[in-house]
């Protein structure tokens, strides 16, 4: 359910949305120049899924920023986790060759 409030300009929702970004945030307007088929097929997009193409929108983009937010994540939890990772019997050092691991028979 979408609460809106509209006072001097400002369009503020009460809206749950994805992550919580327009949870009670005021709204800005944004002037989008799009082909004309995407625009179409953007708004055929929103009436079958009966939203508003701003609602549309605006779920789309907080999903990519949440995608973005969870790769960074990761990709910091896995850099820790090779500086953190248990010791594999070498001491740190590397005591092979190149051409030792890729011996072929000649």
């Amino acid at each position: 359910m979408q609460q809106t409030c509209f006072a001097s300009n400002k369009i503020v929702s009460r809206e749950v949305g994805i992550g919580g970004y327009t949870d009670g945030v005021e709204k800005r307007n944004v002037n989008l120049r799009l082909p004309a088929g995407l625009l179409r097929k953007f708004r055929v997009m929103a009436g079958k899924r009966n939203l508003s193409m701003s609602h549309l929108a605006e779920s789309a983009i907080s999903k990519m920023i949440l995608d973005a937010d969870d790769y960074d994540a990761r990709a910091k939890r896995a850099i820790e986790r090779m500086r953190n990772a248990t010791d594999r019997g070498t001491g740190g050092k590397i005591t092979w060759t190149r051409e030792e691991l890729h011996e072929r028979g000649r």
